[in-house]
């Protein structure tokens, strides 16, 4: 919830071809001016109900468009009132001081109807669509809990919300019955084990099983923030052992802080912190992570390359007190061949501390020219599978639900399908594509079949059929009557537990959930649109050579003018993406026709 995020964005009065183009550059622009440095880095999360950034022009200036943005934030950001204020309601924008502010103010207009459960930046954070008041609070209270069970802070959401919900007895009496449906996002939101373990299963004696009711005294439960949490699970110690332990588990949260949660989540959880109070941007994260596992691992950072100019590495002036190099030093071949450092690269940081390097003039180097390290291509770096672009066109448009879940954004769901796409086609990690893409990703295998459903809300409209998986004896799925996305799958010698259901509950009806079961259920429905559209496999796609310059915010592919085929063209597979949220980037496809550059 932190991250900026497009929920509906109108052109008006244009056509149709200027008005994609408008809303590329508008897109861009908020992504780029909603992350700090902007009008965000007061801190906090800023609800905006209306965004007016004037008339822009299909073909406009980028720039322009994002100082107009920028402006308009930061006017928004100055007249932003809090939650409290009675003119909340009617406000333009509404700031919450930290991330998990949505989350008790939602629960006390639910508890109190103070503000409106059916406030407008209540529905634009919550999905309530308006009807959280028409409902009644057992329907609030499961979008909720629903809704803190996918963030990355999940189990401090979780926690915080039932903790206003129960702070009362009057009102621990009025909810504690309409919490009974939630076992299965409390119990994701909290890491538990299987219920076997709060019976005295196999799981029940291990350091990380469920906390139990005669370890309450060890975790210091006694304290007033943890009361409401504790008596509400006593109560229900009896009715419902699940929920019991969730309460239990929500308790220990508030009152020690988030637990351990698996590596998957681990670094979104790190980036968290309360210190900050909102996420920072998801490359920053990521490279954090990265720094973290390689120093947990005792890898030695490897130290900055010396600079480079047209003397070479060798051509900088040393310092009057710097050592010589040692003599004894391997020749270069045999240096790379038994992998010892050069001493230029030991010694350079050392020698070269207070030395400003001189430039090369034409008097040193008589008849210096650039060598290949200084001359690059600007389309960006070859790749043999730049089509990954358009299996990523291909990817959104099958199963984009399923991709922006916030859960999904969080665990690189989309990253990782097109990662195991890649690799599947014989794509190395020094691939420029595969690096722009999914770089340094877990390989994943989307070829072994594996059980799974998918959340009700994701489900597609009309009637459902069951029907066997070709190529797989054995196996059946739940699909519409188009044939995709499907969206369960299951062996028949075992069934699902439950039966696969419309319901009005946000929740997975039968199977439990993991990345690699999401991942090949969006990769299932890109093969067969793939079939539908273009009547060839998506490898077809992947295994087309172009240029690769990707940078923080954006990823542009070139081709060469004669790779533009015709069903990829019909099929729209190579206009500009866009602001991709689960890709983290802004995607552009580029022709290029060669002779005097226009493209």
């Amino acid at each position: 919830m932190a991250a900026t995020r497009v929920r509906c964005l109108h052109v008006r009065r244009a056509p149709a071809g200027p008005a994609m183009t408008a809303r590329a550059l508008v897109e861009d622009a908020l992504r780029t001016e909603g992350d700090p440095p902007g009008p965000a880095r007061r801190g906090g999360l800023l609800v905006i109900r209306r965004l007016d950034v004037g008339v822009v022009r299909g073909s406009g200036d980028r720039q322009a468009v994002a100082l107009r943005v920028r402006q308009a934030l930061m006017d928004l950001a100055d007249t932003a009132v809090l939650p409290s204020d009675a003119r909340a309601e009617t406000a333009p924008s509404v700031r919450f001081e930290t991330t998990l502010e949505p989350y008790r103010w939602f629960a006390k207009a639910i508890a109190e109807a103070r503000p409106s459960p059916d406030a407008w930046f209540f529905r634009a954070l919550f999905d309530t669509g308006g009807k959280a008041g028409e409902r009644g609070p057992a329907w609030a209270c499961q979008r909720l809990v629903a809704h803190a069970g996918r963030t990355p802070f999940r189990a401090a959401a979780t926690a915080e919300s039932l903790a206003v919900l129960l702070e009362t007895p009057a009102r621990r009496e009025r909810f504690l019955p309409l919490l009974a449906p939630l076992v299965f996002p409390l119990r994701r939101a909290f890491e538990l084990p299987p219920a076997d373990a709060a019976r005295g299963g196999p799981s029940a004696g291990r350091p990380d099983g469920p906390v139990r009711a005669p370890s309450l005294a060890a975790f210091g439960l006694d304290h007033p923030t943890s009361q409401p949490l504790v008596a509400a699970a006593r109560q229900m110690a009896n009715a419902n052992p699940a929920l019991a332990e969730a309460l239990i588990a929500a308790a220990v949260v508030r009152r020690r802080g988030a637990p351990a949660t698996p590596p998957r989540v681990r670094r979104l959880t790190e980036a968290l912190r309360p210190s900050t109070g909102e996420r920072p941007p998801p490359l920053a994260a990521e490279g954090a992570s990265r720094r973290s596992s390689a120093s947990s691992k005792g890898a030695r950072p490897k130290p900055p390359p010396p600079p480079r100019t047209l003397l070479g590495p060798r051509a900088l002036p040393s310092a009057p007190d710097a050592e010589p190099a040692a003599s004894a030093t391997p020749p270069t071949r045999l240096r790379r061949r038994v992998g010892v450092e050069t001493d230029d690269a030991q010694s350079a940081q050392p020698r070269l501390q207070g030395v400003m390097p001189t430039p090369a003039t034409a008097v040193e180097v008589p008849h210096a020219a650039p060598g290949p390290a200084l001359i690059q291509d600007p389309r960006g770096l070859p790749s043999a599978f730049a089509g990954a672009v358009l299996a990523a066109a291909l990817l959104d448009r099958a199963a984009r639900p399923l991709l922006v879940d916030d859960a999904a954004i969080e665990a690189d769901l989309g990253r990782l399908v097109l990662s195991a796409m890649l690799r599947r086609v014989g794509a190395l990690p020094s691939d420029p594509a595969l690096d722009a893409f999914a770089p340094e990703l877990p390989a994943l295998d989307l070829a072994a079949p594996v059980a799974f459903a998918l959340p009700v809300a994701l489900w597609p409209a009309g009637r459902l059929a069951e029907r066997p998986i070709a190529n797989w004896p054995g196996w059946r799925a739940r699909t519409c009557r188009r044939g995709w996305p499907v969206v369960a799958a299951w062996p028949e010698w075992r069934p699902p537990a439950g039966r696969l259901e419309r319901c009005d509950v946000d929740l997975a009806p039968a199977i439990d959930l993991d990345t690699e079961r999401l991942a090949l259920a969006a990769a299932w429905a890109a093969r067969r649109l793939a079939r539908q559209l273009l009547a060839r496999p998506v490898r077809t796609l992947l295994r087309r050579p172009g240029h690769v310059l990707a940078d923080r915010t954006h990823v542009t592919i070139t081709f060469a003018a004669h790779w533009a085929e015709l069903d990829v063209r019909r099929a729209a597979l190579d206009v500009d993406l866009g602001w991709c949220p689960w890709l983290w980037r802004v995607v552009r496809i580029v022709y290029d026709y060669g002779g005097d550059g226009e493209r």
